[in-house]
């Protein structure tokens, strides 16, 4: 009994070796049965240690991206993060607030103006022609009633909206609803209403598509809570839309990937950083303003010292009395056998600003904007420059102009094919048909010298009096009725 306490290092030793066996045993056995997870299921099965005992998932485990996530595959739990944290940061960092902002103002601003035309050249006959005029003003008078009644660029500007959910889910879904009557309404579909069945994962991404072509849709999957909103043959709670009556824009991704991503994929890190970043300088300025007050000895030797603190307890007991080194207004200090020095933590702020400039050039890098765009500073250069020298931001305005005229393109024959429902349209009237869209301008900055050049190109042949109006942006035949009425005696 004497020599036991001889064996208790070794063990200690033993217990803490059988322990870390069985922690590299749960591991592996967790790993491996990560990767035989269903890959339908998103969940990994819930193991057993070697004592029979469940062991519950990590609380933080919805943090993690799974083991079997390779990176290429559609991931509907890695979408739905990205779009909260797009969200969130859109709702309550200024900096990803101001470029969704800027895109809105600078590609829509305004307002585009739409104008129907004819998509062929008429014919020399003149009733031809005056039949194509006819045609165009029907078709024009539908597509304007379509666009006030749908508040698309008045009101609640759908059309702002919808650049806004592209942007900042990396999608954008626009359901047409059919009326009795024209015209036909629209309604923005959340983009996590777009669902597969729950029961099977499919259609993969809520989307079915063509089983030899997965870039052309054929229907959408929309979750509705309401069974009795589907047919025969549907599962309950989701409702099967057409392809003809949903507008969907995806941005940031291939035309093979259903579903887009945000576009502020690249700064989500960096906005975060940033932020966190000016956290930490707050809480480094309220430390720099407390003053340390050190009391320097001049009698650096022991005895010296005590004859100060013998001095300091005589006064103490002399009466109750204030501390003499509290500093109030108005003190006067005699400084006797020590000295009094104020200090304060050093800031570093000069390498702390670089730091912040750095990851602010790195959001702007992102998101295409220049520096001085995205912090509104415009102490490092100014946008009369960036359009001169069509800088990155001018080029990418002009480019989203572009991509969304070709979705509202696509809404104009969405419209078009209810006409022709409704019997206001023929089906061959509407293949006549096309919509101009004219974006408004990026900058303006010489009125008069964009006129003479115009002016030029209109004396050359180059261009019409009705391509004068709209670089105006005003109504060509607006215009030529009124000039008509002012030439009348």
């Amino acid at each position: 009994m004497g020599a036991d306490w001889l064996w208790e290092p070794f063990k200690a030793w033993l217990a803490r070796k059988r322990w870390e066996r069985l922690r590299y045993e749960a591991a592996t056995l967790l790993l491996q049965q990560a990767v035989e997870t269903d890959p339908q299921s998103r969940r990994p099965p819930q193991w057993q240690s070697e004592s029979g005992t469940p062991v519950e998932e990590d609380p933080d485990a919805n943090d993690w991206r799974p083991a079997w996530f390779d990176g290429k595959s559609e991931c509907r739990w890695d979408a739905d993060m990205l779009r909260a944290k797009a969200r969130d940061l859109a709702d309550h960092n200024p900096y990803a607030r101001n470029i969704l902002q800027l895109h809105r103002d600078y590609v829509i601003g305004i307002g585009m103006r739409h104008e129907v035309q004819i998509r062929r050249e008429p014919a020399d006959s003149e009733k031809q022609s005056e039949g194509d005029a006819a045609l165009r003003a029907r078709a024009d008078d539908l597509w304007q009633i379509f666009l006030e009644r749908n508040d698309w660029h008045a009101g609640n500007r759908k059309d702002w909206e919808f650049c806004l959910r592209t942007w900042r889910d990396g999608e954008c879904f626009l359901r047409l609803f059919r009326q009795p009557q024209w015209p036909p309404r629209l309604h923005f579909v959340d983009p996590e209403q777009v669902v597969p069945d729950p029961r099977t994962g499919l259609p993969t991404g809520g989307i079915e598509t063509l089983p030899e072509n997965v870039e052309v849709p054929v229907a959408y999957w929309i979750a509705t809570g309401d069974a009795s909103a589907c047919s025969d043959g549907e599962p309950p709670g989701l409702e099967r839309v057409e392809a003809g009556l949903i507008l969907h824009a995806k941005i940031g991704v291939d035309a093979n990937v259903k579903r887009g991503v945000t576009l502020l994929l690249p700064v989500l890190e960096a906005l975060k950083r940033f932020q966190g970043w000016l956290d930490v300088e707050l809480i480094h300025r309220k430390a720099v303003s407390s003053i340390c007050l050190v009391r320097k000895h001049r009698d650096h030797y022991p005895a010296g010292v005590a004859d100060f603190a013998d001095a300091a307890a005589t006064s103490a007991s002399s009466g109750p009395r204030p501390r003499q080194l509290r500093i109030e207004p108005g003190s006067i200090i005699d400084v006797q056998g020590y000295d009094l020095e104020f200090l304060s933590p050093n800031t570093h702020f000069s390498d702390a600003s670089l730091l912040g400039r750095t990851i602010l050039l790195s959001i702007a890098a992102g998101s295409g904007l220049p520096e001085f765009m995205l912090s509104a500073d415009a102490s490092n250069g100014n946008y009369a420059s960036t359009l001169v020298a069509e800088g990155p931001a001018v080029r990418r305005f002009a480019a989203w102009q572009s991509y969304f005229i070709g979705h509202w393109q696509k809404l104009f024959g969405m419209a078009m094919a209810e006409a022709v429902r409704l019997g206001l349209l023929r089906a061959d009237e509407t293949d006549r048909l096309q919509l101009r869209i004219t974006p408004p301008p990026l900058a303006v900055r010489d009125r008069y010298a964009d006129a003479l050049a115009d002016a030029v190109y209109f004396d050359r042949g180059a261009i019409s009096l009705q391509e004068l109006a709209r670089r105006d942006r005003v109504d060509p035949g607006q215009m030529r009725r009124e000039r008509e009425q002012e030439k009348k005696p």
